[in-house]
């Protein structure tokens, strides 16, 4: 299977949890990892520095996310 590891945070549906565990990815859940409601920032940096993709449906963080790839100090997928 695909090298591939995600982070999901807290808006991001069980099943799809789930469904990507079942075909073999590694997926560790935000609020496991780091406890609930974690900082949108906190997260970014988590999953960069763990070499993880965040998972999200959160659309705060997406546009934080936008913001931090425009100013240079984000990482793009």
């Amino acid at each position: 299977m695909s090298g591939l590891s995600f982070l999901a945070d807290e808006h991001v549906p069980s099943v799809v949890v789930t469904t990507l565990r079942a075909h073999g990815y590694s997926v560790a859940l935000a609020k496991e990892r780091y406890g609930e409601r974690t900082v949108d920032r906190e997260l970014l940096e988590a999953g960069s520095a763990d070499d993880r993709v965040l998972l999200t449906n959160d659309r705060v963080l997406v546009s934080e996310y936008r913001e931090r790839t425009r100013a240079g100090s984000g990482r793009r997928a």
